[in-house]
């Protein structure tokens, strides 16, 4: 069974593949950062209007769970949903403990290595 770090690498590989098939410029990962993502509902990638939903819908649920970043800055998933950076860290330790309290909370939340781009 694949564990999610498997699944992590899977997704990175083929962002890679598909950056370079498009020209576009591979991301780096930022050695020792990390960020904590809360997770929504799907994106339809052809209705704006359901993105900016979706993302106020997220964003509105974790405000009343008690998570208001001071911006909001959304990552783009290979699978279309919406994310919201919750945490950065330096430490992968604080990262997973603070990812552990947001699910705790009643948020899907996940780690992953920071990018930069």
């Amino acid at each position: 069974m694949l564990q999610p770090h498997d699944i992590e690498s899977i997704i990175d590989q083929m962002s890679r593949t598909a950056r370079t098939t498009w020209g576009g410029p591979l991301p780096v990962a930022a050695p020792g950062r990390w960020w904590v993502l809360v997770c929504g509902e799907a994106l339809d990638p052809a209705d704006f209007g359901q993105r900016e939903r979706a993302r106020e819908a997220l964003r509105r649920h974790a405000a009343a769970l008690g998570v208001t970043p001071a911006e909001c800055v959304w990552v783009w998933d290979e699978a279309n949903t919406v994310q919201m950076v919750a945490g950065r860290f330096a430490d992968q330790q604080r990262a997973e403990h603070y990812a552990r309290e947001l699910a705790a909370r009643g948020l899907r939340a996940r780690l992953v290595a920071a990018r930069d781009d």
